[in-house]
């Protein structure tokens, strides 16, 4: 009788499973000649509005001083935009009365009209330590609202987006909360009913303190002052009629933990997947394990079995491992690390990386390929020399020095096919101590890999300040390596990995009702906004290129205090808003209206991009902000304003 396989076989089969798509960009979106933006002089049109009361907008206590905290309660929008119907935005004020605000184009928006009041409110939201409450539109006649304090109320909201501009239908129409549900106080990060299977998604976020006696992972050495980031995905099955609302039963409850707080956490069209853009991997807690027994997805394969004897097999194997964005790397021992790690790929041939040691430049390295045999020395010394497994062509032969998140690497790439199908068992036939890494996020395994021995970081003579990406939460100023990740919410693991490297995270947006959020990343000084799809199964091109906002990763990294990013659906423009005063909108190139020239080489320029700082005048905090394609909505806790941003604006 075959043995049951064990808790590390089991890991191996998930992490196999996992791919690694790329992020393939389109070059016929990127504009290698773009003039820059110019400063529109002119102030465009802007609309204040008071509020009837104060928007509901609970500081941080005490016991919340965590940068999780801040970047979790402190920084949320508290304005929502409906992506059925982009004429209207809502808030919630101190009350807790869901507000509604409609806009039409160049028109004075209609005064906050209250739909819906959170029940028990009044005692409610006295309580200490509670969250902003939240909301989330599930389809054009639902909504989700949570209260913070550990309720999770679906909404009918009747259909919205279809009343017309007078709208007669709407405004005689109060929301009715039809279903509770309870839930820890969190925050409403997205929510989504899916009709093929009558079924409501919710994804609640809170940020707890870690238990004293849960089983610390391989990544929790740098959680945040003892606090960590929990999602909670939470599954209702309708027993009614798709149209109805009410009678809802929990059948589904995933947890996952992690020490950061995501970026980017939605689901996809169908329900089926956990999107997240983190910087360091969540992991499945077993919510019937009162020891809270964890399963990092993909496994890290250090979880424990019940045998004793392989107890110590287990733990060596753990130490052996380390995290990339919730993808396991395997490392040489803290004793004898590995000199250099390398890859190879039947399409891209063989890649081979060298952590470098803090000063070495490119003309202390030293490479030479005869085509035989391969030698790389830093300061004279060799660091990998000796005969290549099989012949390769001398002249397809590149290296450079590239930083990363762990460490600075030398990077080398032997270009072009191997000649043989059959893998290479080694890089050079007289040295084995290289580790040989997965074919995908390989730049960045290395770095890992190196930097668990090394510690380089950053030079950072060679960068310059908006180069380097933000600091990580744990307060010691270093370099994460965030990842986009796909996790399958019925097998419990992670389907798709992308490493993001030194890549920035930008900012994320609704661009339709039916699809999750796209993201944008900054590539080079561009912001390439890229649009999830798993749609058709085939993980290599589940992140597709839709547009680019030129300049804008720059632009982006030079505002040191900017707070809400986003753009228009239509990609017109996109806009940064400040934590106080200041909006700057970026708009995307347009056909000029007159004649223009570039004044040193004389060239005519067909398309202009222009900038407009938008100047509010007010002295409070901006709390909310949104982009439609003619004008952009910003909130304070007493007024909102209206920014004209269409054609002719500037």
């Amino acid at each position: 009788e075959a043995a049951a396989p064990s808790a590390m076989q089991a890991a191996d089969a998930q992490q196999s499973a996992c791919s690694y798509p790329e992020l393939r960009v389109n070059r016929d979106l990127l504009d290698s000649k773009f003039e820059g933006y110019k400063l529109a002089l002119e102030q465009p049109g802007i609309v204040e509005l008071k509020l009837p009361r104060p928007v509901d907008n609970p500081q941080l206590t005490e016991r919340q001083y965590s940068f999780d905290h801040l970047k979790a309660y402190g920084v949320q929008n508290h304005l929502y935009l409906d992506p059925w119907d982009l004429d209207c935005a809502y808030y919630l004020d101190s009350e807790w009365n869901l507000m509604r605000i409609r806009t039409v184009t160049d028109s004075c928006p209609d005064p906050p009209r209250p739909l819906l009041t959170l029940p028990n409110a009044a005692d409610r939201r006295l309580l200490s330590g509670r969250c902003q409450p939240s909301m989330a539109f599930v389809d054009e006649t639902a909504a989700c609202v949570a209260d913070g304090c550990g309720r999770l109320f679906l909404v009918d909201t009747g259909e919205r987006g279809s009343c017309g501009p007078d709208e007669s239908n709407i405004d005689n129409k109060d929301w009715e909360a039809c279903a509770t549900f309870e839930t820890e106080p969190s925050l409403l990060v997205y929510a989504r009913r899916y009709s093929a299977t009558n079924q409501l998604h919710c994804l609640l976020m809170r940020v707890c303190e870690s238990s004293a006696d849960a089983n610390k992972s391989t990544n929790d050495d740098k959680s945040s002052d003892g606090f960590r980031c929990v999602l909670d995905w939470f599954t209702y099955q309708s027993l009614g009629s798709p149209s109805s609302h009410g009678n809802y039963q929990q059948i589904r409850r995933l947890t996952l933990e992690s020490s950061c707080v995501p970026n980017y956490a939605c689901f996809d069209a169908e329900c089926r997947h956990l999107l997240l853009e983190c910087d360091r991997p969540f992991e499945f807690v077993d919510k019937d394990d009162k020891n809270t027994s964890k399963t990092t997805a993909p496994s890290s394969g250090n979880g424990e079995t019940e045998e004793t004897a392989k107890a110590d097999d287990d733990e060596q194997k753990r130490r052996s491992t380390r995290q990339v964005g919730g993808n396991s790397v395997s490392m040489a021992s803290e004793s004898a690390p590995s000199p250099y790690t390398w890859s190879q790929s039947q399409e891209d041939g063989i890649s081979v990386f060298i952590p470098l040691p803090t000063g070495v430049g490119k003309a202390d390295i030293e490479v030479t390929n005869t085509g035989v045999a391969l030698r790389v020395a830093i300061h004279g010394r060799p660091v990998l020399d000796g005969p290549l497994y099989e012949v390769w062509d001398k002249d397809a032969c590149t290296w450079t020095v590239e930083p990363h998140s762990e460490c600075r690497l030398l990077e080398l790439h032997l270009l072009g096919k191997r000649s043989s199908e059959t893998p290479w068992p080694c890089l050079v036939t007289n040295d084995a101590r290289g580790a040989e890494l997965p074919d995908a996020a390989t730049a960045a395994a290395a770095a890992v890999v190196a930097g668990a021995s090394s510690g380089d970081l950053y030079n950072a003579q060679e960068l310059e300040d908006c180069d380097l990406p933000e600091a990580g939460g744990d307060g010691d100023g270093g370099l994460e390596t965030g990842a986009l990740v796909w996790i399958d919410g019925e097998a419990k693991r992670v389907v798709a990995l992308t490493a993001l490297d030194s890549t920035q995270w930008l900012f994320a947006t609704r661009v339709t009702p039916s699809e999750p959020p796209y993201v944008c990343l900054r590539r080079d000084v561009d912001g390439l906004l890229w649009r999830p799809d798993f749609s058709g199964g085939d993980a290599s091109s589940i992140w597709q290129h839709v547009t680019t906002f030129h300049a804008f990763g720059y632009v982006r990294a030079s505002k040191t205090d900017a707070k809400f990013v986003s753009c228009a659906p239509s990609f017109g423009y996109a806009a940064i808003c400040d934590c106080y005063r200041h909006v700057y909108v970026y708009h995307s190139p347009r056909p000029a209206d007159t004649v223009l020239r570039n004044r040193q080489s004389g060239r005519v320029i067909a398309e202009r991009s222009t900038q407009q700082v938008v100047s509010l005048a007010t002295q409070d905090a901006l709390i909310g902000f949104g982009c439609c394609d003619s004008r952009i909505l910003v909130l304070t806790e007493r007024a909102i304003y209206l920014i004209r941003v269409g054609p002719g604006s500037d």
